[in-house]
């Protein structure tokens, strides 16, 4: 029976994800952007990472129930995966190599080369202030830590029931917080500090969120009834620990300090931060996306009617092009425009950030509609990706 309530939900699209992952884009965009607004956009990750287990296990799942072997199974999923990942991935690594082979910028691409191609690039890479790596290609550690996992899950969901599907999931929720800490006393006991940024990289710290992605579908989380109260609830527990943590971990406190990192700051350890605000942070958006995609389509609901709105949607349909580019194009404008625009007035740096926001989703939009398009009109058929991932409309046909 639970498998076929499974089935029943696979192939419902939820627009909402699309508004959602147009919103974190915005956040993203502004944090990097030197206007200096918000520092909380690494929290956003881990709901990124929930909703890509959210969205492939659904794919998964549909396939486990079809006929065929693992290796059969494996092998059309790995493909589609490849079709949408790799062609914007490594056309930015080929520009990045340009640039390292015309104008030795950055002067370390060669020693990070190898870590780039094979999507390793968070396992064991430390930076220093005279990294120029970080400067292009700091963001795609993310990257790597998705494929990494795409490479895994399959193996899993189609060679377990699903009954220890469920008990694999409960144990990588309670397993990464405790690896977190691990790793934490581990560093402090040999390096005589915890280095928050190498836990914050590591692709073990993000299990959990990626296994409650898996776990919305797997425990029916969209048949809960989840009310709104949830979410609240959990979005006082978010707000109310960042504070604790602020007020108890800085020394002295600050409010506008507060709003811009709502306690929660990139690669601290305070208050063992490393462990337990990971999991309140997953703990938020698997409600967030369980609601979203209980409901999806609801006219009565604000929340749901702010994730499909059209320019937001729009935004998140091609938030991967613009996540890979971004930083490369954020490099170029620095170059071109005047330290006086970019560093003068907040005004005059409200104004080039539109300029910004609006030249990166020109690029992103064209990059999917005149390049990614093409590798995605390459697959049969019978490899088809089903309707529930995220569409956006090229020559009146539905292509991821």
């Amino acid at each position: 029976m639970q498998d076929i309530i499974i089935k029943g939900v696979m192939k419902k699209f939820v627009p909402e994800l699309d508004g959602l992952r147009g919103f974190g884009m915005l956040v993203l965009l502004t944090a990097h952007f030197p206007i200096y607004l918000v520092e909380y956009n690494w929290v956003l990750i881990n709901g990124f990472f929930i909703m890509s287990g959210f969205l492939i296990s659904r794919i998964l799942l549909d396939e486990k129930n079809k006929k065929g072997t693992i290796a059969e199974k494996f092998k059309v999923y790995w493909f589609r995966r490849m079709l949408r990942i790799f062609p914007p991935y490594y056309l930015y690594l080929a520009v990045v190599s340009i640039l390292f082979l015309f104008f030795s910028f950055p002067r370390d691409y060669s020693d990070y080369i190898v870590k780039l191609l094979t999507f390793t690039f968070n396992l064991g890479t430390e930076f220093t202030n005279k990294s120029e790596i970080a400067t292009l290609t700091v963001h795609l550690w993310s990257l790597s830590v998705e494929e990494q996992f795409y490479l895994v899950l399959p193996l899993i969901i189609f060679a377990v029931s699903l009954r220890s599907l469920k008990y694999i999931i409960l144990f990588f929720i309670l397993f990464s917080p405790a690896f977190r800490y691990l790793l934490g006393e581990y560093q402090l006991k040999h390096l005589g500090a915890v280095r928050g940024i190498t836990i914050y990289w590591h692709t073990l710290s993000y299990l959990d969120a990626f296994f409650m992605g898996v776990g919305i579908n797997v425990f029916n989380m969209t048949q809960w009834k989840l009310k709104k109260w949830h979410l609240v609830l959990a979005v006082c527990l978010f707000i109310a620990a960042g504070l604790i943590n602020s007020r108890t971990g800085m020394g002295e406190f600050e409010w506008s300090y507060y709003i811009i990192n709502l306690g929660y700051v990139l690669g601290e350890t305070m208050n063992y931060q490393h462990v337990w605000s990971y999991s309140i942070i997953n703990i938020f958006f698997c409600i967030l996306i369980a609601l979203l995609a209980a409901n999806s389509g609801d006219n009565k609901s604000r929340l749901h009617r702010f994730f499909r709105f059209k320019p937001l949607a729009f935004l998140g349909s091609v938030s991967y092009s613009v996540y890979v580019y971004h930083l490369a194009i954020l490099v170029l404008f620095r170059k071109l425009i005047t330290p006086q625009v970019m560093y003068g007035s907040n005004m005059s740096k409200f104004l080039f950030f539109l300029l910004y926001l609006g030249v990166m989703y020109l690029i992103g939009y064209l990059s999917f509609r005149f390049f990614e398009s093409r590798f995605l009109k390459m697959k049969p058929k019978y490899l088809q990706v089903p309707s529930i991932e995220h569409p956006v409309k090229i020559n009146k046909k539905k292509i991821k």
